[in-house]
């Protein structure tokens, strides 16, 4: 298998002596070594649960005149690789992302307190709540640029070395130092771990399948719980239809018959705990002999 490598480097600048003479507190550099490694561990584990494609990883020449610039080589031993890069913005390989990269759309959430991040898993889309906006991403995208590891590895790479330092830049550049990411002083403090009081993350999901009832309520939608792949679950019946069925046929319910039903479920993500609730919006059949079907 032939292996391609991928060349990116990472810039500081500022109206600072040390960075423009190529020098940079040895703290700072190699925490943002470490940081960049970090990353595409973190970034690599949650697209392909494999954090050995940062192993890759290589920094090699050094610094060039006019700021301070570390470069890193990446063997690209296999698509999942460039996968990688492409969603951190270090690689011009691939299509466009919804959103960007994981640089860009970090940048863009302003270092604001996440609300909720919801996971549209239909469109393959997040909408990040920021309480007074929404910012919309790919599916994948959003959930690294909320993810708390990441943004640590991402606030030791471009926060961290720049803190303190007049009218900073930072930048990602790409082959013949191509600029593939760029953020200026102001732009430079959201690329820092997330505020405090972030975050939660909501799941939906909407399906077709089949459940029994393990407890019923003929006069009330709460008070019902299923039988759902393999768990005693409590939920919601919201079909006002069935649930008029139930009521006027008491007597020919059983509670393991098997129904087919549209299955709305909500899991709320913290970072402490999470919760889970179902909600039926109709039931659609009704499995049983013809004379005995509600449905």
């Amino acid at each position: 298998m032939s292996y391609k490598d991928e060349r990116f480097s990472i810039s500081y600048d500022a109206e600072d002596n040390g960075l423009s003479d190529h020098r940079i507190n040895a703290i700072d550099l190699g925490n943002a070594i470490v940081g960049m490694h970090e990353l595409i561990s973190e970034v690599s584990k949650k697209l392909h649960k494999d954090a050995e494609l940062s192993k890759n990883l290589k920094v090699t020449t050094p610094a060039k005149e006019g700021s301070f610039i570390v470069e890193f080589l990446v063997t690209a031993a296999s698509p999942e690789v460039l996968n990688v890069l492409k969603y951190i913005g270090i690689s011009s390989a691939g299509s466009a992302i919804l959103g960007g990269s994981l640089f860009e759309l970090t940048k863009s959430l302003k270092n604001k307190k996440i609300i909720k991040v919801k996971i549209d898993k239909k469109e393959n889309k997040s909408i990040i709540d920021l309480g007074d906006e929404q910012i919309i991403s790919d599916k994948n995208l959003g959930l690294l640029a909320t993810d708390k590891k990441v943004r640590e590895a991402i606030n030791k790479i471009a926060h961290e070395p720049l803190r303190g330092k007049n009218n900073p830049s930072f930048k990602v550049l790409g082959v013949d130092h191509a600029t593939y990411f760029a953020a200026n002083q102001e732009e430079i403090s959201s690329l820092s771990q997330m505020p405090d009081g972030s975050l939660e993350e909501n799941i939906f999901e909407d399906e077709l399948t089949t459940v029994t009832f393990t407890q019923v309520n003929f006069n009330s939608s709460k008070g019902w719980r299923m039988m759902y792949n393999g768990k005693d679950c409590a939920v919601e019946m919201l079909d006002k239809n069935f649930l008029d069925k139930v009521a006027s046929r008491k007597q020919e319910f059983i509670k393991d018959d098997i129904f087919e039903v549209r299955l709305q479920h909500e899991e709320t993500k913290r970072a402490t705990r999470s919760t889970k609730n179902y909600k039926i919006s109709e039931v659609t059949r009704h499995l049983a002999a013809k004379n005995r079907r509600l449905i």
